[in-house]
């Protein structure tokens, strides 16, 4: 009886947690406010009142006993090639999960998917949990968001992955959360988690704010299912319009690691303007990637960046010789380009 009356307290000062929690939280949709329903929310697992579960066991288990402890699931505003990320919360620790279909990781015959080959799923997508999942566990960076575990769950294979609870770094962005000091400590220890990836013998090829976190108040780079060998030479385009480097866009092999660089380049620029200084997009309405007016001229040498920042009025914006590095980062020439190492011996990174 008494037991009874422990775990009802229990769960009541659960659920009062954690509304209060999601709602201050910067990372989830809109709708989490609202109080989770038993059938949208109310997962459980069995877990004796006190007691606690093997971390596998929270995501393996079957779901839906009455007596046991709670697990609350909330959908993320961040959404990959296969779906939306969830954050879980139980007995006040928090993660995320990112399900993957089974079928994304093989070929048809059953193998498993390599770097160069795309899904047969319909999607046809270079994007590869495979290579996401190899990468997180083999690299072991502070500015690297972590990888807690991998699990299969029905059709899905789940990549759990620790909370950011700043969310997006583009949001950051966007709200003027952080002064320049901070942006300029923060995209150098971006291009130091960067550069040990490189060095790991990988190029990210989906560098983008998009795809740093914010956990603590340090970025935290994620999503490495574009990522691809440094030695590797292709034509496949990958990542995101807004990032990619002409070589890109021009349909010729490209060095991955020399298009990371570039979109370093934007990512500072919109760290520091914040707003892009191209807008390529892939309009619905047809078939392939078009790059912007501004861009092609940029791209033939017409423009640069520093007449951008000034046609733009916000040369105040880019202290600290933050501009003479943007013209070394977006190099239309791969080869001019500086290494990663270049760039932290910047004075720019060199004194962030």
């Amino acid at each position: 009886m008494h037991d009874n009356v422990a775990v009802s307290s229990k769960k009541k000062r659960l659920l009062s947690k954690l509304s209060g929690s999601l709602t201050r939280s910067n990372a989830v949709c809109d709708d989490s406010t609202k109080r989770p329903s038993k059938r949208s929310t109310g997962r459980s697992i069995q877990v004796k009142p006190g007691g606690k579960a093997p971390f596998s066991a929270l995501l393996s288990q079957t779901w839906g006993s009455p007596e046991s402890e709670t697990i609350y699931k909330k959908k993320l505003e961040h959404k990959g090639t296969y779906g939306y990320l969830y954050l879980v919360e139980h007995l006040g620790k928090r993660y995320v999960e990112k399900p993957v279909p089974k079928h994304c990781l093989e070929n048809s015959d059953g193998t498993k998917r390599r770097w160069y080959e795309r899904s047969k799923d319909g999607k046809n997508s270079l994007e590869n949990p495979n290579v996401e999942e190899f990468l997180l566990r083999k690299l072991n960076h502070p500015n690297i968001l972590k990888i807690l575990d991998t699990v299969e769950r029905g059709d899905n294979l789940v990549i759990v992955l620790e909370h950011a609870e700043g969310g997006e770094y583009l949001n950051a962005v966007k709200e003027n959360r952080f002064g320049p000091d901070i942006l300029r400590h923060h995209f150098s220890r971006v291009v130091d988690a960067v550069k040990f990836v490189h060095d790991a013998g990988w190029a990210h090829l989906d560098l983008s704010l998009e795809n740093i976190l914010i956990k603590e108040s340090q970025p935290k780079v994620m999503d490495f299912g574009m990522a691809v060998p440094t030695d590797a030479r292709f034509r496949d385009f990958r990542g995101k319009e807004m990032y990619a480097a002409p070589e890109c866009w021009a349909g010729r092999y490209y060095d991955p690691c020399k298009a990371d660089v570039w979109s370093l380049g934007i990512i500072l620029f919109i760290m520091l303007a914040g707003k892009p200084p191209f807008r390529n997009t892939s309009p619905r309405r047809i078939q392939r990637i078009v790059p912007c007016e501004i861009f092609k001229a940029f791209s033939q040498g017409k423009i640069s960046i520093v007449k951008i920042v000034t046609s733009w009025s916000i040369q105040s914006k880019f202290q600290n010789g933050a501009l003479d590095l943007l013209q070394l980062l977006l190099q239309v020439d791969p080869m001019r380009r500086p290494t990663l190492q270049e760039v932290l011996a910047h004075p720019f990174c060199k004194n962030a």
